[in-house]
This record gives structure tokens, C-alpha cells and sequence, in this order.
């Protein structure tokens, strides 16, 4: 493991998950992780495969499962939450980091403003839940001796700093959004109506501008996702359903927490290889996992913050 910018990164988006109040969630979601991915004879097949189960996962804690407007919203959050920590711990040692959109403090400038659309001098921008930031493999971005460039005097992330060092490179990034939604029925269209204005070519709509002058992510490699748990029954979906076909041609895919479906939507364990794979060695995520797996827990136990009940691994 390299300690470098983007695993402090990983590290200070990752610790944004826990607080007091998801205490309870937080175990149990291990406690049902840990059906699936065993941390003490970890293997990168199995943690990879657990977006096949994160839904299940989520559901443990029936976050998913009232109705009423403070649940959902309460549910959704959750569902982010977990989704990031997903991505984070299968992209560790690589050049792929997560942030949940609505931390807005972790979202460098130039990637807001890339994202920023202006119609008829309106500012608005999509549901960023979770951004993902696919690194360039050039200085000062990938060895840990760079890292002290980044660093306030309280050893965390000068956003300034990695905002002004992205935007001198920002044409050698990726960017991919994600919106994660609890429940696919109520939620589907506003992803499709936002990655058609994304791919839309510059004023190919009247009025509608897509980033600011100097930067937009209609001149980078950029994808459009939708994640969903969902909390309806998966026998109602078929490819000729319209929630289904509102999310089929989203430029980053359709993924929900269960296995593939062939016409309805990929496992999320899907997304890794089909958006992020120009951040991984040799665009394959499997060499970066099989070369960090068996130090999963000693080099990165700040994923199991949330779960006080997590001893450092020993051989």
C-alpha cells in the first residue's frame, strides 16, 4: 500500500460514513457482511461478489421498508452510505476514490463546476449521491512522498490545494456520478432526463449549458449511473417495464444490489469493470485486490470504524 493522496483520500471519504447515530446499522450491516466476505480468510472474489448481496445487506436493518417521507429520505442516505464504502474498499490500492455528493466540503471546486448546469442563467446541477474521481497516473497524485503537497497543518486535505492541482490536469480525468436510490419505481426518470442533458453536445439544447469555461465533463470521460437496492419486488421488473427502460441506455449503466439480471440491471459489482477500469492496473480491478486483500484490515481499518466489535486481523 501506498499512502499517497488518493488513499488519504479514500481514507477521510470513507470515515465520513460513521457517526453516533449509524452506530446500530453500521453492526449490523457487518454482522450480514460477514456472510459473505470473511475478513479473516479474506478473498478479492468474495468482496467483489458482495454487490451481489449489498442489497441484502442494506435490508438487514429494514431501513428500506417503511414508507412514509422521513424514512425514505433516512433509508436513502443509509443506501449511499453503504454504496461508497463498497466502492472504496473493492478500489483500494488503486487510482479510483468515492465521495458522497452531498459532502460538499469533499467535493473538489473544478469538479463542481464541471458538473454545474446553466439554463437561461439559472445554476442547478444533477443528484450527485456519490462522485467518483478516476486519478491520472502523474505527479503529484500517486506517490506518498507527494502527499505532504495536500496536507493542512491539521494532517487532512487542503480541498484549495486539490482543487487548484486537478484543475491544472482536469483533462486527464474521469468523472462518474451515481445516484442510489431505495426504491426504483418513484425514482427512474430523473437519472435518464439528466445523463441525456450530460451527453447532449454543447447548446445541442437550447438554453442549456453544461460546466463552466474552463471545465466540463462533456470534454472528459464521464459516466451517468443509477444504483438502486430496490426495495420493491424484483418479480415486478422485466425489460419492458418503463422504470426499467427509462434507466436501460444511462451512459455509466443501471446496477442494483442483487446479481445480474440479463435486460433488468447489472450487480453493482458490475460497475467497477464497465466505468472505472482506465484506474485500476492494467484496467483490471482483480490485480489491484489481490495484491492489497490479504492486508485488507492491518492497511485500511478505517473501514471497520463502524463496527466497535472489530479486531485488527492476525495471522
Amino acid at each position: 500500500m501506498k499512502h499517497n493522496l488518493i488513499e488519504q483520500l479514500r481514507k477521510e471519504s470513507v470515515l465520513d460514513l460513521f457517526d453516533d447515530k449509524d452506530k446500530v446499522s453500521w453492526n449490523v450491516w457487518y454482522r450480514n457482511i460477514a456472510k459473505y466476505f470473511n475478513l479473516h480468510e479474506p478473498s478479492y472474489e468474495s468482496l467483489l461478489s458482495l454487490g451481489d448481496h449489498l442489497s441484502d445487506v442494506f435490508k438487514s436493518t429494514n431501513n428500506g421498508d417503511a414508507r412514509s417521507q422521513s424514512s425514505l429520505s433516512k433509508g436513502g442516505t443509509y443506501w449511499e452510505k453503504l454504496v461508497t464504502w463498497y466502492i472504496n474498499i473493492c478500489s483500494v490500492g488503486s487510482r479510483v476514490v468515492a465521495f458522497r455528493g452531498s459532502k460538499k466540503t469533499r467535493i473538489p471546486d473544478v469538479v463542481s463546476q464541471a458538473l454545474t448546469v446553466e439554463y437561461r442563467n439559472l445554476e442547478c446541477q444533477s443528484e450527485a449521491d456519490i462522485i467518483v474521481l478516476v486519478f491520472p497516473r502523474t505527479y503529484p497524485f500517486v506517490e506518498a512522498k507527494d502527499l505532504q503537497l495536500f496536507l493542512n497543518k491539521k494532517g487532512n486535505i487542503d480541498f484549495d490545494v486539490l482543487s487548484d492541482e486537478i484543475g491544472k490536469q482536469f483533462y486527464s480525468f474521469q468523472i462518474g456520478v451515481i445516484q442510489c436510490k431505495t426504491n426504483w419505481n418513484d425514482n427512474a426518470q430523473a437519472p435518464m432526463l439528466w445523463d441525456l442533458i450530460y451527453k447532449s453536445k454543447k447548446k445541442a439544447i437550447d438554453g442549456i449549458t453544461v460546466g463552466s469555461a474552463l471545465y466540463s465533463i462533456q470534454n472528459i470521460p464521464f459516466t451517468y449511473s443509477f444504483v438502486t437496492v430496490p426495495s420493491n419486488n424484483l418479480d415486478t421488473y422485466s425489460p419492458s417495464s418503463i422504470s426499467v427502460a427509462r434507466v436501460t441506455h444511462l451512459s455509466g449503466g443501471n446496477y442494483w444490489g442483487h446479481e445480474s439480471k440479463n435486460g433488468i440491471a447489472l450487480s453493482l459489482s458490475k460497475i467497477f469493470s464497465r466505468n472505472y477500469r482506465q484506474g485500476y492496473t492494467d484496467c483490471d480491478i482483480n490485480i489491484d485486490l489481490k495484491r492489497e486483500i490479504n492486508e485488507l484490515v492491518a492497511n485500511y481499518p478505517y473501514f471497520w470504524k463502524g463496527n466497535k466489535k472489530q479486531k485488527t486481523h492476525k495471522k
